[in-house]
Formats: structure tokens, C-alpha cells, sequence
């Protein structure tokens, strides 16, 4: 998903199916093409065999595609606002190197300081 959003130049991370677009009050733009997801999952279920009474069970896969669009090819459906943990996380503390001598005990909290050794030369 990442990769084609790159390619297809999209600004939103965010995919939902045409249904859920609908649901949503969204319409998907004519003309736009979607991208294909699988969905896998493993079940497991009693095994169906006549006079087997050992309570063995048998597993199996469920594949079953379906069809996403990108939010930014949905009209009608606003982008979610960005949580605050999200936007610290891409905007992590500014992080600057400080020789040892320099080194502060309580940097302020938005900043990091990492000693630096100094070159031998």
C-alpha cells in the first residue's frame, strides 16, 4: 500500500473500500482505479470424518481479495485529524551533540544532548 501510494504521488496513508467510503458519505472519483488487497486468514475446524471420535481437528486458508481507494481519491470524506502521539512521533525532540565538558545534566525536555568524544589527532 505504501508503495503505491508513493508511486501514485497520493498525500494520504489512509485506504477504505468503496463500500466503507459510501458508508462514510464519501464517493470514489469516476474514472479512478483501485488497488488490490488479499485478505488471509487460517481456520480451524473439527475434523469431519465418519466413525473418527479421536477429536482431531483440521486447518484451513481463507483468501479472499478485495478492492481499495486511496482517501485521496474519495470525494466527500474529510482526513482525520492527526493525533497527538502521531505528531510527536514524526517530530521527534531535536537532538544536538555536545562535547563532554558541555554536557548538561537536565537538558530542556524538547531537546536531547548526546556527548560527543573527542578526536584523537
Amino acid at each position: 500500500m505504501w508503495a503505491e501510494a508513493v508511486a501514485a504521488g497520493y498525500t494520504s496513508d489512509r485506504w477504505l473500500t468503496y463500500e466503507q467510503a459510501a458508508e462514510m458519505g464519501g464517493q470514489v472519483r469516476k474514472g479512478e482505479r483501485s488497488v488490490t488487497g488479499v485478505f488471509f486468514k487460517t481456520l480451524a475446524r473439527a475434523a469431519q470424518r465418519e466413525n473418527d471420535d479421536t477429536g482431531t481437528s483440521e486447518s484451513f486458508r481463507i483468501i479472499k481479495p478485495f478492492w481499495l481507494f486511496n482517501l485521496d481519491q474519495i470525494d466527500g470524506i474529510e482526513p482525520p485529524q492527526a493525533m497527538e502521539a502521531l505528531i510527536e512521533f514524526q517530530h521527534p525532540p531535536s537532538v544536538c551533540a555536545a562535547p563532554w565538558r558541555l554536557l548538561e545534566l537536565a537538558p530542556p525536555a524538547s531537546e536531547r544532548r548526546i556527548p560527543v568524544l573527542e578526536q584523537q589527532g
